[in-house]
This record gives structure tokens, sequence and C-alpha cells, in this order.
């Protein structure tokens, strides 16, 4: 990392949330989450660029789940 270094306590604040978000809700992130965390201890500018693109991609996606009003019926054969 040879860059200009930036805020780490707020990298590391975004970092934690984000992987809250890819634990319960965001499963998609996890892996431009899990490279942007091994430069927790020294981001640079170019690592906070790419987190914030990373923060905007968790509105970009909207999936549902449905669920019928009849009930699921459990077959094995």
């Amino acid at each position: 990392n040879k860059g200009q270094p930036v805020a780490q306590l707020e990298y590391s604040w975004i970092i934690e949330s984000l992987m809250y978000l890819t634990n319960c809700t965001r499963p998609y992130l996890a892996y431009p989450v899990n490279k942007l965390c091994r430069f927790t201890s020294n981001p640079s500018h170019e690592h906070w660029n790419t987190l914030r693109r990373v923060k905007c991609l968790r509105y970009a996606f909207e999936y549902e789940l449905k669920y019928s009003r009849y009930p699921v019926v459990l077959e094995g054969y």
C-alpha cells in the first residue's frame, strides 16, 4: 500500500457495517468486502474509493422472497 493514508477508524466502521450486511442480508457483497478487509490497518484513497463503490452496491439490488397463500407440500420419493 503506497497511497495516501485515510481515516482508518471510519474505514473500519464501514467495513464492519458491510460485513454485517454480508452475513445477514447481502451475501453477494462477501467477495468485495473480504478483499477490502485486508487493508483495514492501512487503507489508501484507492481502497476508500473502492469501498464507496461497494457501499453503493448494497442499494443496487432488490431481492424479494414471495410466498404464496397455499401451504408448501413436502414430497419425498
